[in-house]
């Protein structure tokens, strides 16, 4: 089994001017690279592919100290990663790749034990950078062995390493927990089927005054102060987001033996919406909820099963009756059976009754949806 575990990095001052100067390295291996294949191909209309350019690291790492101070095998990985993304340029799957200034490279990758691996102290070892402060709020899975390791800037300030292992496959004991839909939205977070709402906390929507106060400074002067401000506080948003999703899906995967949620196309739905509801579904993360349920299920042994959503909102949980409402219609009142509770229950439970081929318990609807 793949994963991988990320971890804080509480690097000295000194240690984070060496990461510093290796990103730098980093991001001037890679704006080269970029040119070198651009003028190749816009004077001789001749492509050039990572293999061309690794036949020549050794040489430009030997005439520029600056990249030389990076690691040969993190090298490699920064032709790599621009490699992916030109043969998808030249395959017409997206836009010519751009310059990266220093504030857009955050990232750098190492093979474990080349350039970068772990001293018998537990601290993180980056050739050129010393050994390096680990915050170890899990320890890795026993067994678990690690191929590769990838620095990460955040903020400007804050550095993580994510370790990236194959561990042993590990069967989890059968899930006794009972079964549940789940409804998503923006007044709620999530409606279940059990007739618990949450919340939706709305992180960016908490921050967007102080978030345009900002970039409106930043737009009058692009001062790296003021940019500096602009990333940490957008930062701040995303660890905010990933800490709610995270624990949602946690305790949802602990709990319950299946979880049933729409197989929503969040592209689909955000290319052609008001530019407001764009926002607020971007802010509520549900493709990322979703992406955390899948993976969670593996470990507790429980079940994630994505229906079809035509409808779901529409239809009856009790009758199966199609009843047309508008947006703004919270109430689902259905003329055929007269069952009538909150829409975004009705949803989960319609939800939970396609993924599992059963009608809810007339009994249950009675007692949960008291409308």
């Amino acid at each position: 089994m793949k994963r991988a575990y990320q971890y804080r990095l509480y690097p000295t001052r000194k240690q984070a001017q060496a990461l510093g100067q290796l990103l730098a390295a980093g991001q001037r291996l890679y704006n080269a690279s970029l040119e070198h294949r651009l003028v190749c191909w816009r004077n001789y209309r001749q492509p050039v592919w990572y293999l061309d350019q690794a036949a020549d690291l050794k040489a430009i790492r030997s005439e520029q100290p600056d990249i030389g101070l990076l690691n040969f095998s993190a090298c490699q990985q920064v032709l790599r990663r621009l490699d992916k993304v030109y043969r998808e340029f030249v395959r017409g799957k997206r836009g010519r790749p751009r310059f990266k200034p220093l504030a857009r490279f955050k990232s750098l990758e190492f093979r474990f034990g080349d350039g970068g691996n772990l001293t018998k102290t537990r601290r993180l070892r980056i050739q050129n950078a010393g050994e390096i402060k680990v915050r170890w709020h899990r320890s890795l899975p026993s067994g678990a062995e690690v191929k590769d390791l990838v620095l990460r800037r955040h903020g400007g300030k804050r550095w993580f390493v994510t370790f990236r292992f194959e561990a042993p496959d590990s069967i989890p004991p059968p899930h006794s927990g009972p079964e549940v839909g789940i409804d998503v939205g923006l007044e709620s977070f999530a409606t279940l089927s059990t007739g618990k709402k949450i919340d939706n906390p709305r992180w960016y929507r908490a921050s967007e005054d102080r978030l345009k106060a900002v970039q409106q400074r930043y737009s009058q002067r692009k001062s790296k102060r003021q940019r500096k401000s602009l990333s940490q506080l957008h930062a701040r948003v995303r660890r905010q987001r990933k800490d709610f999703l995270h624990k949602l899906s946690h305790r949802l995967t602990q709990e319950f033996s299946l979880i049933a949620v729409e197989d929503l196309d969040i592209k689909n739905m955000t290319a052609n919406g008001h530019s407001g509801l764009n926002k607020s579904i971007h802010d509520a993360g549900w493709g990322t909820f979703v992406q955390m349920l899948g993976y969670k299920v593996e470990r507790t042994g429980a079940k994630l099963v994505k229906v079809n959503p035509a409808y779901t909102s529409q239809e009856c949980a009790s009758c199966g009756q199609l009843v047309p409402k508008i947006l703004s219609l919270r109430v689902h009142d259905c003329p055929r059976c007269n069952f009538r509770c909150d829409r975004d229950l009705n949803a989960a439970l319609v939800i939970l009754s396609k993924a599992t081929g059963r009608e809810p318990a007339r009994v249950f609807l009675r007692e949960a949806c008291p409308l």
